[in-house]
């Protein structure tokens, strides 16, 4: 059971409306909470006494989030258009999905003393970059933003040391690659700077976690 809120914030340019010019921006909000239900899938096998498999899967979630979409700070020629559409006091629905995930895993006991593991993962996050939003006023309209995500791939390494009946050393070593795609700079500025415009072809993170634990 995943419980979720979501708050989203908008400003509204005013001055781009004719009549409206030097009017500071206003603002859409979003708010709503819903809960989703999903399941976790999981088996292990060992085709070898030394040797075993586990491969778990976690389903999606689908979360829809309702509110009255609520603006503030409004220009009058505005406010009058967006009462005219219908679009003032309108009902928001925004469907977001949770991705789905897949993980293998593997344990070698390679003696007594010594055990080695490995990760594999996967996650669906180009669903999640798929929303789904529908205006209800006196006609209704649903489109859907893509956010162009990719999906997730984690990689892990591990191994355990027993130097003692009741003594386990564990260490690990997990590693992700972020793709972040290219940034775009296009910002103004005052008389005596110019404008900086730009793009930077790439942009990633590398993601790279080391954990010990002892048992004792």
């Amino acid at each position: 059971m995943l419980y979720a809120q979501l708050e989203q914030k908008a400003a509204i340019n005013n001055s781009a409306v004719p009549f409206q010019a030097g009017l500071p921006d206003g603002e859409l909000k979003i708010e709503g909470d819903d809960t989703g239900l999903g399941f976790n899938l999981g088996v292990l096998l060992e085709p070898l006494e030394d040797l075993r498999f586990g491969i778990t899967y976690r389903s999606e979630v689908s979360l829809q989030f309702e509110d009255v979409a609520e603006f503030t700070n409004i220009g009058p020629v505005l406010q009058g258009l967006l009462n005219l559409t219908g679009l003032a006091g309108s009902h928001v629905n925004i469907d977001i999905t949770i991705p789905q995930a897949v993980m293998l895993s593997g344990c070698y006991q390679v003696n007594g003393r010594w055990a080695l593991m490995a990760n594999i993962g996967w996650q669906d996050w180009s669903a999640f970059g798929k929303q789904d939003l529908t205006l209800r006023s006196t006609n209704s309209t649903t489109f859907t933003q893509d956010l162009d995500y990719k999906d997730t791939w984690h990689f892990a390494l591990g191994s355990q040391y027993r130097f003692g009946e009741k003594w386990l050393w564990s260490v690990g070593a997990a590693y992700e690659f972020i793709d972040l795609g290219n940034a775009r700079i296009n910002q103004q500025g005052g008389p005596l700077q110019g404008d900086l415009q730009g793009e930077y072809g790439t942009n990633v993170a590398d993601v790279f976690a080391l954990n010990l634990i002892c048992k004792f």
